[in-house]
């Protein structure tokens, strides 16, 4: 059985590819099996994921502006490299300190599962070129994260508001709906002709914010599942740097599976 793995968007490395982008589940079973084998290391796991992946994650972000051949796309679009950044940044100033550091808060974390899932969905699309497949893997991603933050929401912040019954339902429905997900996908793994990475891709996408259905608290929910996130940013931040040292045979290779 042979499946298509696309080199278009990589490195040589076929381990880049579906280890480090597509299907980086790797890292949040290993943060798992040493959170509850060794819990004395909850907050250093944390530290790692949050301020370690996730700085870089952010910090990696300069590569583009170290770049000299982005320099004339930054000056010719002031208005989202220059004077939009300084508004954001103004409008949550005066939310934190006229309305509320809540407020501004939630906002700010409305976005980033925003921002979050927009990734997500856009590695699916690096894969394939099809509509129905694209919609069909944002489906399935922005679905599975309204499910699983939804629940996250409702048993941590409004407790004496719902009922264990209805969290319960909501409990099982997103299980479900995650298991049926992620057997479509599978599915579609051996069933349609696309590059494999865009059901791998959705698989993790869809698995984000799903350990918000565990009984860890939301510090710990976010970091394991946002892990993969920053990963997928830096490894594609790295493969696009070197791309533009190192031009690349983008011609598909084949994985076959005995």
């Amino acid at each position: 059985m042979s499946f298509t793995l696309s080199k278009k968007y990589t490195t040589n490395s076929v381990f880049f590819e579906a280890f480090l982008v597509s299907f980086p589940i790797w890292l949040p079973i290993i943060y798992c099996l040493l959170l509850f084998n060794y819990p004395s290391l909850s907050l250093i796991l944390v530290w790692i994921v949050l301020f370690g992946l996730g700085e870089i994650h952010f910090g990696i972000t300069w590569i583009f502006i170290f770049d000299k051949r982005n320099h004339s796309f930054l000056l010719d679009n002031k208005l989202y490299s220059t004077y939009v950044p300084v508004v954001i940044v103004l409008f949550f100033i005066l939310v934190w300190f006229i309305l509320s550091p809540s407020i501004a808060l939630f906002i700010s974390i409305f976005f980033n599962i925003f921002h979050v899932s927009r990734q997500s969905t856009g590695i699916t699309k690096l894969y394939t070129k099809e509509p129905f497949y694209k919609k069909t893997s944002s489906t399935i991603i922005y679905s599975n994260t309204l499910l699983f933050l939804g629940y996250g929401f409702f048993k941590h912040l409004m407790t004496n508001y719902v009922s264990p019954e209805l969290l319960n339902v909501l409990f099982y429905f997103s299980i479900l709906y995650l298991i049926l997900s992620i057997l479509f996908c599978v599915f579609m793994i051996f069933a349609a002709k696309e590059d494999i990475n865009t059901w791998f891709a959705t698989i993790t996408g869809a698995l984000l914010y799903a350990p918000f259905l565990s009984k860890l608290d939301l510090v710990q929910a976010s970091a394991i599942g946002i892990g993969m996130h920053y990963l997928q940013y830096i490894t594609l931040q790295i493969i696009l740097y070197y791309r533009k040292l190192n031009p690349l045979n983008t011609k598909p290779i084949k994985f076959s599976v005995l």
